[in-house]
């Protein structure tokens, strides 16, 4: 089981019949709804991403590394990546210049299940195109962007 959660209406009673996922990496439940007897209603849930009631963290299942944005950008950017369930261990994301020296180090700790959010201050840094680097593990990704000052 991956989440679970109730949903509580006014109507007599709910049931849902399907649950299918969204590319957000949420949920529609769809189900139906006795308002009064003998008078059903269709009951239409979306949960997850920009829902509430489920928290995502129970339902990501693969790392994730967001392109930057903005990009190009100057001084600063954002990078997003999303560490799923069940990892455990030391997570980086370190940034390199285009010939491959270490430039800046974002993240250097273990992480809980979640989303989050880094920000690259390129302040002391030439113009340059430089790639962002998340390690945890085995999985590791690399992403460019470009320091227009």
């Amino acid at each position: 089981m991956l989440w679970d959660i109730t949903y509580r209406t006014t109507g007599l009673s709910s049931r849902p019949h399907s649950v299918e996922p969204t590319s957000d990496g949420g949920f529609l439940v769809c189900g139906s709804e006795e308002t009064s007897p003998g008078i059903n209603a269709m009951l239409l849930v979306r949960i997850g991403t920009g829902s509430t009631g489920v928290d995502d963290k129970n339902i990501v299942t693969e790392f994730k590394l967001h392109q930057n944005y903005p990009n190009p950008f100057n001084p600063s950017t954002t990078i997003e990546f999303v560490v799923p369930s069940g990892v455990e261990g030391l997570i980086t994301l370190k940034v390199f210049d285009i010939l491959g020296n270490q430039a800046a180090t974002l993240v250097n700790e273990v992480k809980e299940t979640g989303s989050y959010e880094v920000e690259f201050n390129g302040n002391s840094l030439p113009s340059g195109i430089y790639f962002y680097k998340l390690t945890a593990g085995s999985f590791t990704e690399t992403k460019k962007c470009i320091l227009m000052k």
